[in-house]
């Protein structure tokens, strides 16, 4: 119905469109609807990219650092022109390798002749591990002398399952401080 002046009269509309012009209509507003939400994704990714990799950059830097040095040099890296969310790593890694010149020390104070002897008399070699079953799982809580206690390639063996006992010991000794300070025991992560 529509309304005039003289009353109400009944008007009938009717919209002719083929099939093929509205299948055209509906293709172009698809296309350009994907084309733009195609946009915005890649923008989106582009600018994740830029932000990880620029994020990384400080920890990538370390990286390089730590691989750079000689494994007989102990010195402590420099926390200062790190940022502030990498400085604890920096500690941490300063603490272990702390750790690791102390314990270098006390093997070479004279308990035994050489680190060489320490080794062949009480280093863990492949054809030690060889000789156990195979079921033998190899752990050690860190730090660890590479070719000293260990050999590297029982070190990185598939039965070596180290890096998990270290990152396991770190998250109980979180929770054990938690827990020191006051934390509740109830607590689900």
């Amino acid at each position: 119905p529509v309304i005039t002046p003289e009353g109400t009269v009944t008007a009938t509309v009717i919209v002719g469109e083929t099939l093929k012009a509205r299948d055209e209509l509906v293709q172009s507003l698809w296309l350009r609807g994907f084309i733009e939400q195609a946009l915005v994704v890649l923008a989106g990714a582009a600018f994740i990219w830029v932000g990880i990799s620029r994020q990384l950059r400080p920890l990538l830097r370390l990286r390089q650092e730590v691989l750079a040095r000689p494994a007989d040099r102990f010195d402590p890296f420099d926390p200062a022109p790190v940022q502030t969310e990498i400085r604890p790593l920096v500690v941490a890694l300063n603490s272990h390798m702390e750790r690791l010149r102390l314990q270098l020390e006390r093997q070479k104070s004279g308990l035994f002749p050489s680190l060489r002897e320490y080794s062949r008399l009480y280093g863990l070699t492949a054809e030690r591990l060889r000789k156990t079953e195979k079921e033998s799982i190899v752990m050690h809580p860190g730090p660890m002398n590479r070719g000293v206690e260990i050999a590297d390639e029982v070190a990185d063996s598939a039965q070596a399952l180290i890096e998990q006992q270290v990152t396991n010991g770190v998250a109980v000794r979180m929770a054990l401080i938690y827990l020191l300070i006051g934390g509740s025991a109830n607590v689900v992560a």
